[in-house]
């Protein structure tokens, strides 16, 4: 026999910061209302907008708050050698590559099969080295992929530029025991 009492209880874990859920939910909801007022009428359109913040920044500022949050912690356990490097590159791909290829090898068969105008050249190919809007304003081609890239670039830049500076300047990391 089912047990409803547990059916309905929550569950906590006691490392998640809740407040960064909260913030998560706005970024994502500005982020869709400000994508859907293409379909708003004008008067709503003019007091929505001023409600609306931009999204994709609070992302990234989550983003570089989480990721040096966790580059933090590894610097606090553990000496910060190529291995570590290369074990938070494979734990941060691991969550945002297999869902980006996804997308963009499915948007490519459905412009090769249903837009005859489609050409595969190297400006999408630049989308599989995330180098689409590097020294060029962003393609047409999967416009969403802008923040993806710069996202991307700083998961790959900022480790390099700390582990550099501990590494070559022989800088010292206080290691919590």
């Amino acid at each position: 026999m089912m047990n409803f009492k547990n059916l309905f209880k929550l569950y906590f874990d006691e490392s998640r910061v809740f407040g960064l859920d909260i913030l998560r939910f706005f970024a994502i909801m500005f982020v869709v209302v400000g994508h859907g007022l293409i379909y708003m009428p004008r008067m709503v359109k003019g007091i929505v907008s001023y409600f609306i913040f931009d999204g994709v920044t609070i992302f990234f500022v989550l983003s570089g708050f989480l990721i040096g949050g966790i580059l933090i912690k590894v610097l606090n356990k553990e000496s910060f050698t190529f291995k570590t490097l290369l074990e938070f590159w494979k734990r941060r791909w691991f969550r945002t590559l297999p869902a980006y290829l996804l997308v963009l090898i499915l948007l490519l068969g459905l412009n090769i099969i249903f837009n005859e105008k489609f050409v595969f050249n190297s400006e999408i190919i630049k989308y599989f080295l995330f180098l689409q809007n590097f020294k060029t304003p962003h393609p047409s081609f999967f416009p969403e992929a802008w923040s993806l890239s710069i996202e991307e670039w700083f998961y790959l830049i900022s480790p390099i530029m700390i582990f550099s500076l501990i590494n070559f300047l022989n800088l010292s990391v206080k290691k919590q025991s």
